[in-house]
């Protein structure tokens, strides 16, 4: 079941006519569990330094921090979303007090471990460091274009072929001794950047490096990264096929595991 608040409130039909301004902002998406989620010093961080890029100001974490709470404590388990965004009349200049938050509390979404195949396609996402409401067109369409070209999913690439990010995730490499995050521009996950903290605290060796579509048989294993899913195996890049060592899967699992859950 879905359910929205606007600035700590129920939204009602009072609130429809706001709502249309939602495409004027950015959102950061999360997984609770137990009344917990990870890495929640990292969403403030990113609501934070995109208010700031887009409307010159950021808004106050508490209110976001105590409603969250609130919620998490009544569904402990949980997919949450937070908005922030500012009505179009508010645009020319505003105040941290002018921009509207929208939480949506909604159901849980599980880890999934399927291998999936995906298709690449030249695309940069305008501000791609900002998670902003614009992604979504982009998304269906390139998506769609994708499945009917026989794959699950879109792997997006710059216009000389080197490797950005999913539809909705990033993408991960194992050269059968360190872990590949591609470096040409594209959203970092917050689930990347507490991933990648843990393994090189771990010891174990990660770069970030660019990758081209001409380096992809070089690669033992492929993998997504998002809020949702953690080291879901791609089976399958255009051509390029991964065999995918379940003990690579498995370490970065195991690293995202010691990744402590907490209280907003």
């Amino acid at each position: 079941m879905l359910r929205q608040y606007i600035n700590g409130q129920p939204v009602t039909t009072a609130a429809h006519q706001l709502l249309l301004s939602l495409n004027n902002g950015h959102f950061t998406a999360i997984q609770a569990r137990n009344a917990r989620i990870k890495g929640w010093d990292l969403h403030q961080e990113r609501l934070r330094t995109a208010s700031r890029f887009l409307f010159g100001c950021a808004p106050d974490i508490a209110p976001v921090t105590a409603h969250l709470r609130l919620l998490l404590d009544e569904y402990p388990d949980c997919a949450l979303r937070v908005n922030i965004f500012a009505t179009p009349a508010d645009l020319k200049q505003i105040s941290a007090d002018d921009l509207q938050i929208l939480i949506t509390q909604s159901t849980p979404v599980e880890m999934s471990h399927q291998p999936i195949r995906v298709s690449t396609t030249p695309y940069e996402r305008f501000l791609p460091h900002i998670k902003h409401a614009g992604i979504a067109v982009a998304l269906l369409h390139h998506k769609r274009n994708a499945r009917l070209r026989g794959f699950d999913d879109v792997l997006y690439t710059d216009v000389a072929g080197n490797i950005s990010e999913g539809s909705i995730w990033n993408i991960g490499f194992h050269d059968g001794d360190t872990f590949v995050f591609p470096y040409t521009p594209a959203l970092e996950g917050i689930t990347l950047q507490l991933l990648r903290r843990t393994l090189q605290q771990a010891g174990i060796p990660v770069q970030t490096t660019r990758v081209h579509l001409q380096d992809l048989p070089r690669f033992r294993a492929a993998f997504i990264l998002n809020s949702i899913t953690v080291g879901q195996p791609i089976a399958q890049i255009d051509q390029v096929n991964f065999s995918n060592d379940n003990s690579v899967l498995m370490q970065l699992r195991d690293a995202y595991q010691q990744i402590p859950w907490e209280r907003p």
